[in-house]
């Protein structure tokens, strides 16, 4: 069984999101030129759970942006300390969010004499035969830098109790520009009203509802790109579109891979997370990961729905992890893995691209299934898949 909802397809949504908004954010001389909207520092654009809302952040990561155009040659650099977290990043992209180039903490050479800093250049050009260390290259195209933060061992300091990394342009040729000052945090109103009144604006083009704002029964989760959602290269993503008009309660269960910070290879996989989100805004509802997932003889089992829809007994008691719902009809389900230790052949990043997970992943690939309330508390999770 499948449902169609929203005026376009949720794909052509979220792609046609991005280049409004890259443009609100950045071009001067234009009604979203605003003041308020910092163009002049390093990273004026901080996505997250509570602050800017889009893209389908994962609610364990912050992300902040900054702006690298320029003419080819150009450079520029980044200095900073290395996080007390899970994972970070640096990640270049284009102006309509695909990635271009990047690099995680563990492809990062630390400085010497100083083994907690790091300096890392981004070069507006195409990479030589014999690339340097701690270099991105972006090619002919760039527009954003991303630098992200997962899992920060103290959850009140986002950057990990380091600060945010220093961002400082380079022209081609000449002497490094004096570093840009450090960004005031924006209300998470304004940023949250700009969001929406950019999705307002979109002219989804027709005939992709079917194909893109669809939701099957069960949920099929297939490999996705994020391509022009700022995805990161160091993730691999399993997508659904889920619909509350197919039951009350959706079910996903897996054998939970092992994971650990540090090196990957400490672990089957670095990270990974499942949330839920919403189709049209790109939100972020709510995420569980890894050290957060209640696990039952080895099993994930993630329970969705709406809170007056919650079965009394999902509960972590139970081996069971509840997530909300969004406030749309479509939302989508995604679930994440983060840098694999090469011998885990059951990742994600091993599922073709748009395809079912089952046959790569085995054990690790996820079961899902609808059913009302009232089967979930009378027969379980299985109650739900086995509907």
């Amino acid at each position: 069984m499948q449902v169609h909802r929203c005026r376009a397809g949720v794909i052509a949504a979220i792609a046609l999101l991005v280049v409004p908004l890259a443009v609100v954010l950045a071009w001067p001389g234009r009604p979203y030129a605003q003041p308020g909207i910092p163009l002049l520092c390093s990273w004026p654009v901080r996505v997250d759970e509570q602050t800017l809302n889009v893209f389908f952040p994962d609610a364990a990561s912050t992300y902040w942006v900054g702006g690298i155009a320029g003419v080819p040659g150009s450079r520029f650099v980044v200095r900073g300390q290395y996080p007390a977290a899970r994972y970070f990043s640096l990640h270049a992209y284009d102006a309509r969010g695909n990635v271009v180039g990047a690099l995680a903490d563990d492809e990062i050479e630390r400085a010497p004499g100083e083994p907690a800093r790091y300096s890392v250049e981004v070069q507006l050009g195409r990479a030589p035969a014999a690339p340097g260390p701690n270099t991105i290259y972006t090619g002919r195209a760039a527009g954003w830098l991303v630098y992200r933060v997962y899992l920060p061992n103290d959850p009140a300091s986002p950057t990990g109790g380091v600060g945010l990394p220093q961002l400082q342009r380079v022209l081609a040729g000449r002497v490094p520009l004096r570093p840009p000052a450090e960004c005031a945090v924006q209300p998470p109103g304004r940023l949250a009203n700009l969001a929406q009144d950019v999705v307002a604006q979109v002219d989804l083009p027709s005939g992709l509802a079917d194909r893109a704002g669809s939701a099957s029964d069960p949920p099929e989760l297939r490999r996705a790109t994020g391509a022009g959602l700022f995805a990161n290269r160091h993730v691999a993503y399993l997508a659904a579109p889920i619909s509350r008009e197919l039951g009350e309660v959706l079910v996903m269960r897996f054998w939970a891979p092992s994971a650990q910070s540090g090196a990957a290879t400490e672990g089957q996989l670095r990270y990974w997370s499942v949330c839920s989100n919403e189709a049209l805004t790109t939100r972020v509802v709510a995420c569980t990961h890894d050290q957060s997932t209640a696990l039952t003889g080895g099993f994930a089992t993630i329970v969705v729905s709406d809170p007056a829809r919650r079965p009394t007994n999902a509960v972590a008691e139970n081996g069971i992890t509840w997530l909300p719902r969004g406030i749309a009809d479509i939302g989508i389900l995604i679930y994440r893995h983060m840098l694999p230790n090469p011998a885990f052949a059951e990742a994600i990043q091993n599922v073709p691209l748009d395809a079912l997970p089952d046959d790569v992943m085995g054990i690790y690939a996820p079961a899902t299934g609808y059913c009302t309330t009232r089967t979930f508390e009378s027969g379980g999770p299985q109650g739900c898949l086995d509907s």
